[in-house]
């Protein structure tokens, strides 16, 4: 586990989007308990300080970007607390240029091995229990409008997920 109190740039979606992608969740974690959390795709990340988010540089950066069409793959689980259940996404060329202009403005390990998903349950769930969830949850959403950027506080430790100023890609 992380140390406490970082910050994370999430890419969030429509509200139409949400609401479907927020049922599913609802769905899952009455099978799977989790801790609450929005629904969401990590972009970039973790960050020590927030001021860097509060610059003109998010303006020049988000001017080169309109909301993104992902694509959803399948429902899949790993043997990792925030990766416990989750629908993996495309990674995209739009995806990958999006990380890229966020790398250039506000610098985070890119080459980490990213591996771009919407989480749906957080915990230590056994693979039966997930294999289960999967034959039993609705078909999810073949795509997704990603539109917006948000600035998040991450404590892990207190399970807090704070979205602190969100930015719309227009």
């Amino acid at each position: 586990m992380r140390k406490n109190d970082y910050f994370w740039l999430w890419g969030q979606f429509t509200k139409s989007c949400t609401e479907n992608l927020f049922l599913l969740q609802k769905e899952s974690q009455e099978i799977l308990k989790s801790p609450s959390f929005e629904v969401h795709i990590t972009l970039a990340g973790p960050y020590k300080n927030i001021d860097i988010f509060y610059d003109s540089s998010i303006n020049n950066l988000l001017k080169k970007f309109q909301p993104l069409i992902l694509d959803l793959n399948n429902y899949s689980y790993k043997n990792n607390f925030y990766k416990s259940f989750f629908i993996s996404v495309e990674e995209s060329n739009n995806l990958k240029s999006l990380r890229s202009e966020i790398n250039h403005f506000y610098p985070f390990d890119l080459n980490y091995n990213y591996s771009p998903h919407i989480s749906l349950v957080y915990g230590n769930h056994s693979k039966k229990n997930k294999d289960q969830l999967i034959s039993k949850i609705k078909t999810h959403p073949s795509k997704i409008i990603m539109n917006k950027i948000s600035v998040v506080e991450v404590n892990e430790k207190k399970e807090k997920w704070d979205i602190l100023k969100s930015f719309e890609l227009k």
